[in-house]
């Protein structure tokens, strides 16, 4: 048993192994258009039946082609991932188990049919590319099992894991707990400055005048720059632009305001 899957899959290697083959496209009539050497649906299914035993898991990643070759494959179970050429209605009664799109079956290993990007803790295994020319990122590990380009033979699971391909494979934990340390070495550094930013505005707070235009806010030069900068940081947005959300939002939230306006002096007096 493969006991780093997780337990709805784990069933998928008791008492057998699990092999997985993609894009088998049983007598498909476009088969010669993808690959010119492809071979007969019969072939197909003698290579599976030499390595996948009556015992085994066959689990395939889509584009299956003609159904009434699924029967002759000899796996104690099937499954598929459904593919783009696939229907669901058309394997109903022919696979144990039917997927419609990507599945992690462990906290590293992704099945799809087609290539997924942006997970660097995490080992793709799908088909689709049956040119095997398809221009994989460095965010993400792939092995393309598409038959054409694997030889036709399915691939064992647990000899790719024992082999080592999870080797160079971060751990999803680890990468989060990276990213959470670095939003708090951010925080711990910006930390200072805000605390500095409201002492410079309880020195020297805004001051509204009204004038021929308008009304306009005073602010000293480097509180304006401070507060530009977390406006920037945190909402994307100049402080004019924040300013100008703000009294929006007041204006037609009179309501809201009011409320927010109260709980506000409230906190003010107490600090007094």
């Amino acid at each position: 048993m493969i006991s780093t899957l997780y337990e709805p899959f784990r069933h998928w290697s008791e008492g057998g192994s699990v092999f997985i083959l993609s894009d088998t496209h049983f007598d498909d009539a476009d088969c010669k258009l993808m690959d010119p050497n492809w071979i007969t649906p019969e072939e197909q299914v003698r290579i599976i039946n030499s390595v996948v035993g009556k015992g085994d898991t066959f689990v395939c990643l889509g584009d299956v082609g003609d159904p009434k070759y699924v029967p002759m494959i000899k796996a104690r179970k099937k499954i598929l991932l459904l593919g783009n050429h696939d229907a669901r209605g058309a394997y109903k009664d022919l696979f144990d188990e039917i997927y419609a799109g990507p599945l992690f079956i462990s906290d590293k290993i992704l099945l799809s049919h087609e290539p997924v990007y942006g997970l660097p803790w995490s080992l793709n295994i799908h088909g689709h590319d049956h040119n095997g020319m398809e221009s994989y990122r460095e965010d993400c590990k792939h092995i393309n099992l598409a038959a054409n380009v694997c030889g036709y033979t399915p691939v064992s699971l647990a000899k790719l894991i024992k082999d080592g391909v999870l080797a160079d494979i971060d751990s999803i934990h680890r990468v989060t707990v990276t990213i959470d340390h670095a939003v708090e070495r951010k925080q711990n550094r910006t930390k200072p400055f805000r605390e500095h930013l409201v002492q410079r505005l309880e020195e020297c707070p805004a001051v509204v005048e009204y004038t021929d235009v308008g009304y306009t806010i005073k602010l000293e030069t480097d509180i304006y720059e401070g507060l530009n900068k977390i406006a920037s940081e945190d909402y994307g947005v100049t402080i004019e632009e924040l300013t100008q959300r703000f009294i929006n939002w007041a204006v037609t939230n009179p309501e809201d305001f009011k409320k927010w306006a109260e709980e506000k002096i409230k906190e003010e007096v107490k600090r007094q």
